[in-house]
């Protein structure tokens, strides 16, 4: 059954007035049209009769702008969540009794986790291989199939992977949709969920295309009395998950019938491409461009800079707040810089540990990272045959350690603990050092421990006098996707879809940038890089879709050969001037390419006995 064509946003708002009789609806839309005010107004009209609405977002920064459109309008902003933050909510809800708590590992903490599966004997690269396997397994549902895995390979690093997980009682971020659908099988992650959607209730997904297939399950199963989904043409993924699943939002655009619709894009945006010679000039025209556009009325709100990496985002930043424009980096969730295997190179991770102990010294995820920071090894020997004590007792993993931490060396029956001692005792002797100390003397004391803060962490340290655990972890932790409504929002070119605006600039058009390396290498196989290289122009189209009316692409001809190594860009020429040996780079291969936009790839990749998608 075809879906109605809506030509409009009166369309629109008429159409989705049959929400009271419907139980499902789907709107496709084109990626650069904005559903924001139709949605909004719809849910209004719903609370002024009665009805209860929710929003799930697909992401934070999704959330945090959704937030913001209800709360201008008068709507309550707590109505609007993450498909993460209600994973979590379910999760928490199905109480102790569930094998993982609500915990998310951050990247630090996963590279830990990657070093705990090490003990399996697999090559690093393989393991890389397995792991990626193993996502795109749990983001499709595979992995809830007793049978999913083939061989033993798989299996043993499975198990590994699993029981690390749960003596952590963690969860990856891409377990997040697939725990909570078992959470919702018990009586607290019912509970919960009628909580967070009741039974009458309108439910709002925008971006519905862009979740992976276990969070469209876990959305489908929240069960509202309506369910509204809004998805795009363009196949892209959101800014937290990897895999997402086009043809589940196909689906539902068949099983709503008549309740389904087209809405027509708008006009296409002008597009505008501008060739610098150096990054430098680049940042500088950038930021040109985005003052003479607010100068000219556009609301800084309203528009997006997409870039290739970090040093793009902060040099534009800084340039614009040179100029007076209000501007805000959101480049997601930070991970701190080293190597957890190094003692050098691990303070700021050793930090981040730290604050997450002095706030709760039972949190045993955090206890892991910092018992085997600055160990080559991870001692994740020892954690090993943590495990293995535990297991033999029938302990869980963090009682065992406790146990076993409160009793003096003597007394203890596991040898391995010993290797556990030296970080134990730093920390005892960090959180002596800290009781009543304040400002340079508490940032002394973490600087003997061996953690590294940073400008903000002392600035930090230094204002709250007497040293507050809370405080200071808020300060070391704190990660909250920033208010992007009012200040011109500077992304990575993965945060940009979605963020409908007036004008979107994208920089950095580089082969090797976008499309990435691995599109463009000879050592890669022909199937992966036509992937890379298909993954790659989704993004970019994805970045465009920010500006409805107007999109920059900007790029530079030439940088210095040290950066262009370390970056990875497209070598075409290598030349000497004044002394310094500088490279001509190949420009985005993506600007002349006006060929159809591709759909997601297909191909599929053997890892272990299994042939997936990736």
């Amino acid at each position: 059954m075809s879906a109605n064509i809506l030509r409009s946003s009166e369309d629109l708002d008429q159409f989705l007035n049959r929400y009271g009789s419907a139980a499902v609806i789907a709107v496709r839309t084109g990626a650069a049209r904005d559903i924001t005010s139709s949605a909004v107004a719809l849910a209004r009209r719903a609370t002024a009769a009665g009805t209860p609405v929710r929003l799930l977002a697909p992401d934070e920064p999704c959330a945090v702008r959704w937030r913001g459109a209800f709360a201008r309008e008068g709507l309550y902003g707590a109505d609007v969540l993450s498909v993460r933050e209600a994973a979590l909510a379910l999760i928490d809800g199905a109480g102790e009794a569930f094998p993982r708590g609500a915990r998310l590992l951050d990247g630090n903490e996963t590279d830990v986790l990657m070093e705990d599966l090490k003990v399996s004997g697999l090559k690093p690269r393989r393991l890389r291989e397995m792991t990626k396997f193993f996502s795109k397994g749990i983001a499709d549902g595979e992995s809830r199939d007793t049978d999913w895995l083939i061989s033993a390979e798989e299996q043993q690093i499975w198990g590994i992977l699993t029981e690390n997980l749960k003596a952590r009682r963690a969860l990856l971020p891409v377990e997040a949709s697939a725990l909570a659908l078992e959470a919702l099988q018990t009586p607290g992650g019912a509970a919960r969920a009628r909580k967070l959607v009741p039974a009458d209730a309108l439910l709002i997904v925008p971006a519905f295309n862009t979740l992976s297939a276990t969070s469209q399950k876990l959305a489908r199963a929240l069960g509202p009395a309506t369910f509204l989904a809004f998805g795009t043409d363009l196949d892209t993924s959101n800014a937290e998950e990897e895999y997402p699943n086009p043809s589940g939002f196909a689906q539902l655009m068949e099983e709503a019938g008549d309740d389904a619709a087209d809405l027509a894009d708008t006009a296409r945006p002008s597009e505008e491409t501008l060739a610098c010679a150096h990054p430098a000039e680049e940042f500088d025209e950038v930021a040109r461009i985005v003052a003479e556009a607010v100068d000219a009325g556009t609301d800084p709100g309203a528009i997006t800079v997409a870039c290739p990496h970090r040093l793009w985002m902060e040099s534009i930043a800084r340039r614009l707040a040179e100029r007076g424009v209000p501007c805000v980096i959101d480049a997601g969730p930070r991970k701190a810089k080293g190597d957890p295997r190094e003692e050098t190179r691990c303070g700021q991770a050793r930090t981040r540990a730290a604050a997450k102990l002095l706030a709760d010294e039972r949190d045993f995820t955090a206890w892991r990272s910092w018992l085997g920071l600055g160990d080559w090894l991870v001692r994740s020997d020892a954690f090993s045959e943590l495990l293995s004590y535990a297991r033999e007792r029938n302990l869980t993993a963090s009682d065992a350690f406790f146990q076993l931490a409160a009793l003096p060396a003597e007394a203890r029956d596991g040898a391995f603990f010993a290797k556990f001692e030296e970080p134990i005792a730093r920390f005892k002797a960090l959180r002596q050092n800290l009781e009543g100390a304040a400002g340079a003397a508490a940032a002394n004391a973490l600087e003997q421990a061996g953690c590294a803060l940073t400008d903000a962490e002392r600035a930090a340290l230094a204002a709250s006098g007497t040293f507050d655990a809370d405080a200071f972890a808020e300060a070391v932790l704190a990660d909250a996707a920033p208010d992007t409504s009012e200040a011109v929002a500077i992304v990575p070119y993965r945060r940009a879809f979605g963020r409908r605006g007036e004008l979107a600039v994208i920089c950095g058009l580089v082969n090797g940038f976008l499309p990435t390396r691995d599109a463009l290498s000879d050592t890669e196989t022909i199937n992966h890089k036509r992937r890379a290289y298909d993954r790659g122009r989704i993004l970019f189209e994805a970045a465009k879709s920010a500006g409805a009316r107007r999109v920059v692409r900007t790029y530079f001809t030439d940088d210095r050969i040290e950066n262009a190594h370390a970056l990875a860009m497209e070598i075409a020429r290598i030349y000497v001037k004044d002394g310094l040996h500088l490279a001509t780079l190949t420009p985005s291969a993506y600007l002349t390419d006006d060929s159809p936009v591709p759909s997601l790839p297909t191909v599929e990749t053997m890892v272990g006995g299994m042939a997936t998608t990736l």
